[in-house]
């Protein structure tokens, strides 16, 4: 093991550099810390910012299906800072109310 990246990998890497570049350009950051809830997004990721945030509601829709904190989760006891949660290809969060902790979300529409 050389230490070096193979060819495929490195452009694995570049491919979602540009892609969260993209993403993020559509709409901006947002940081979220309160507990209004939100509705009516279209947000493509969610940070987490600190350990042990909570989710009251959390909705990601598309491909027929809705989504929520246990799919994310992954069978995990709870969220840890740095955590990054992206919706999978053709899903967005749509719908989010925190009751602990904060997040910051990216995509075309982060709301107000």
């Amino acid at each position: 093991m050389s230490g070096k990246l193979a060819v495929n990998e490195t452009l694995n890497l570049q491919r979602t550099a540009d892609y969260l570049e993209t993403v993020s350009g559509r709409g901006g950051c947002r940081t979220i810390g309160d507990t209004n809830a939100r509705t009516d997004l279209n947000v493509t990721s969610i940070s987490i910012r600190e350990d042990a945030t909570t989710f009251t509601t959390l909705v990601c829709e598309g491909g027929g299906a809705t989504l929520g904190t246990t799919f994310f989760l992954g069978g995990a006891a709870a969220t840890k800072a740095g955590d990054l949660w992206v919706a999978p290809e053709g899903y967005r969060f749509t719908s989010i109310d925190l009751s602990a902790g904060s997040i910051q979300i990216t995509g075309p529409n982060i709301g107000s």
